[in-house]
């Protein structure tokens, strides 16, 4: 019912260019799309490790790789996401719905972490951070001189999980969380030097080529949230559901926050270079800082 209300509310704010409704139907899209992350997440903690792994880094490789092909022109429509919305929930309810039953008859999470404690993952570990920085990380890169709403990204963002989906097969290698918190790391920094350079050197593809890294580091996180959930959730699997629907939160705060500051920045790129350049340099260095303590 909420996934129908979110296409009728988008279709028809679109037919009548009503805002408000447009709104309304944004935002039950957003529960929706959590709701079916949740399940979809819950679902992948349900398998062992390495097919949990290969299964994610497939679905992520091919979804990023769609998004790159498509034209530009593409129409959004509404109807057709929520088709895709219910047949993912579909497929992942009857692996998730385990998990998520014997969730409701557990006991409490303080009680667990008491009795034992290497189930239960705390609510200040340094996974949920990471989540919401590199979450920060993507919501800049997708608002950092965009036109009209739409982002400055190019195709490329896919490549880096291409490649990971690549050694996975061929190279019959375990996924590593380890190994692509570092890539997703040094896309995201290699991307977050290249913005001082677009308020004296405002040439299109350097700007493209910023918000690209930036973004193609991004796509690495919704891998690592996944790994993150499957790995801790293999100790407690009915602990998959609550750990997923903090990473998904966390998520999307980081992202909001992230558009915020590209906003700014968009700001600072027509008033002043020198202070893009210094917001630039604190931004690199608390990140480049973060990911030195996690590491």
């Amino acid at each position: 019912g909420l996934i129908a209300l979110y296409a009728l509310c988008c279709r028809v704010g679109a037919l009548m260019g009503n805002g408000a409704v447009m709104v309304a139907g944004l935002f039950l899209e957003s529960v929706a799309e959590s709701w079916m992350l949740i399940l979809a997440y819950t679902a992948l903690a349900q398998l062992n490790v390495k097919d949990a792994s290969l299964c994610a880094v497939t679905a992520f490789a091919g979804a990023y790789s769609l998004q790159a092909l498509a034209p530009a022109n593409l129409v959004f429509l509404p109807e057709l996401h929520a088709c895709l919305l219910v047949l993912a929930m579909v497929f992942a309810y009857p692996l998730a719905s385990g998990a998520i039953s014997r969730l409701r008859e557990q006991e409490p999470s303080l009680d667990l972490a008491a009795t034992n404690p290497r189930s239960f993952l705390p609510a200040n570990h340094l996974i949920y951070i990471t989540v919401l920085v590199f979450g920060v990380a993507q919501g800049l890169a997708l608002s950092y001189t965009a036109t009209d709403g739409m982002p400055s990204i190019r195709g490329f963002s896919a490549i880096p999980l291409l490649v990971i989906l690549a050694v996975c097969v061929w190279g019959g290698r375990r996924l590593n969380a380890d190994a692509v918190f570092l890539v997703a790391t040094i896309l995201v920094v290699a991307g977050l030097i290249l913005v001082p350079t677009t308020a004296f050197i405002f040439v299109p593809y350097v700007v493209v080529l910023a918000n690209s890294l930036m973004h193609a580091g991004a796509a690495c996180l919704d891998l690592m949230v996944v790994l993150f959930v499957v790995y801790y959730a293999s100790r407690n699997k009915s602990m998959a559901p609550q750990l997923a629907a903090y990473m998904v939160a966390l998520k999307w705060f980081g992202i909001e926050l992230g558009v915020l500051m590209g906003h700014l920045l968009n700001v600072l790129i027509t008033q002043s270079g020198t202070l893009l350049f210094w917001a630039s340099f604190v931004l690199t260095l608390a990140f480049v800082s973060f990911c030195l303590i996690v590491a």
